[in-house]
């Protein structure tokens, strides 16, 4: 959630089920959202990331020095690209090989 440009808070899917399954469809986002998150520079290492996103549900936002959000990190996406870079970089070593012939 933000306002105007700052975040005030975040509201994943269980706490938007939850709420809606304990106050009904009235339910004010503000009761529910998470207040506290992890905010990291955008030229934060990837090292430095992880144990911030240990925790089940855990994501940290990516803002600027003026607290401008950049993005939204969650385990599940960082290990996606990792994976993906993984990949990516073993597709090249066996492709180096065959453009040097």
């Amino acid at each position: 959630m933000v306002h105007g440009d700052q975040v005030i808070g975040l509201l994943d899917r269980s706490s938007l089920i939850r709420a809606m399954m304990s106050e009904g469809p009235d339910a004010y986002v503000s009761s529910d959202m998470n207040r506290e998150f992890q905010r990291v520079p955008p030229d934060m290492d990837l090292s430095e990331v992880m144990p911030k996103l240990a925790a089940p549900g855990a994501v940290a936002l990516v803002m600027d020095d003026q607290d401008r959000l950049l993005g939204l990190l969650t385990a599940e996406n960082l290990s996606e690209f990792i994976l993906l870079r993984q990949g990516t970089l073993a597709h090249e070593q066996v492709q180096a090989p065959r453009t040097q012939l």
